[in-house]
């Protein structure tokens, strides 16, 4: 799983991760305090606070495969992985 930070404070962001989200090979999810939310749901990504940046999850390997996705909302283009 590769973790990240991204932000998301305007509509058209949220639509556009969203929209990525949705077409990748591998599952995104945003997690915000105590929610984890599919990053490919629009409902799921306005129940969370979106005035500072949200952890996101990917649950994938390919270190070039995520940052070519979502590099634009990175918050830092720092990635980690964890186990």
């Amino acid at each position: 799983m590769i973790e990240s930070y991204v932000d998301l404070n305007s509509v058209e962001k949220v639509r556009k991760f969203s929209s990525i989200a949705r077409s990748c090979p591998f599952n995104v999810y945003l997690v915000s305090e105590s929610r984890r939310v599919n990053a490919a749901s629009l409902l799921g990504i306005f129940s969370l606070n979106l005035i500072k940046p949200i952890k996101v999850e990917a649950e994938s390997n390919d270190f070039t495969s995520v940052r070519r996705k979502i590099g634009e909302f990175l918050v830092s283009k720092m990635i980690t992985s964890s186990c």
